[in-house]
């Protein structure tokens, strides 16, 4: 996320606004389109972003991208239920495919997460990260949900 930011659509200031993560370390910027068992997110990387390393970020920030997007389906979730957002963590990934070596400033990021299965608190989401237009990453994560301490 960066000062750059430009204004959120009302989706996005709705679910992000509403999300466990706080700046510098949400890094998502809005949230173009939700449905029952998918979204699609942005993503810009301006010349501040925290995880900025000369000028790149490594090619596995597409696992946090992807991450972020889940969380934010259910955050949408949640509030389309009338519930309270709740925390949660990645488990692990099943596979990730990187297309390219690193994200760079400039870049203007699309992610879209998709959950393809579900069982409580477990879930797996397949996502897929595209810089304009671009393929450059796409796998699936596992996740749990619910108050994680800490």
């Amino acid at each position: 996320m960066t000062s750059e930011r430009p204004a959120l659509s009302e989706l996005g200031e709705r679910v992000l606004s509403r999300m466990p993560h706080k700046p510098p370390m949400l890094i998502l910027d809005d949230v173009e389109e939700v449905g029952a068992m998918h979204i699609v997110c942005k993503a810009r990387i301006g010349a501040d972003h925290v995880l900025l390393d000369e000028g790149r970020i490594s090619s596995f920030f597409a696992v946090e991208l992807i991450a972020q997007s889940a969380a934010a389906l259910m955050v949408h979730r949640a509030l389309v239920g009338g519930l309270a957002p709740t925390t949660g963590m990645l488990l692990g990934t099943r596979k990730i495919t990187l297309e390219r070596g690193s994200f760079e400033v400039g870049d203007d990021v699309t992610v879209r997460a998709e959950e393809i299965w579900g069982a409580g608190a477990l879930a797996q989401f397949n996502g897929r990260v595209e810089v304009a237009g671009v393929l450059v990453a796409e796998g699936s994560i596992n996740v749990m949900t619910g108050n994680v301490p800490g």
